[in-house]
């Protein structure tokens, strides 16, 4: 099991394409160019239920892209992180949004001080 703390300072370097990513009809773009394109024959499937499930993934991909800004790939991928992540959505099932946006707020924040203690 990986662990935030065993985790390399190079670990830390976001190498990915820069935030604010947004969903634009069949593709995910960040400001200058697209990221991701949904394959010409998925989109022009005649299927409807098909299109529906790729529209939301892109969506759901840019909200978890955007909802991570300042939050390194490799500490996403630890365990401790997937724990993070199973307990809290344990506690929001049932809550109001504005509930849902300030623990995810708290969350953030521990986050950000745990990595601060590895810098």
């Amino acid at each position: 099991m990986v662990k935030i703390s065993s985790l390399d300072k190079s670990d830390l370097i976001m190498k990915h394409s820069r935030e604010h990513w947004k969903h634009e009809a069949h593709m995910i773009r960040d400001n200058r160019k697209t990221i991701v394109e949904v394959p010409e024959h998925l989109r022009k499937t005649s299927n409807k239920k098909t299109r529906e499930i790729n529209d939301a993934n892109l969506r759901r991909i840019v909200a978890c892209v955007n909802a991570c800004v300042g939050i390194p790939t490799p500490v996403l991928e630890t365990e401790t992180m997937k724990e993070i992540m199973g307990s809290i959505e344990q506690r929001l099932s049932g809550l109001e949004p504005k509930e849902i946006d300030s623990a995810l707020q708290r969350v953030k924040d521990v986050i950000t001080q745990e990595l601060s203690k590895n810098a």
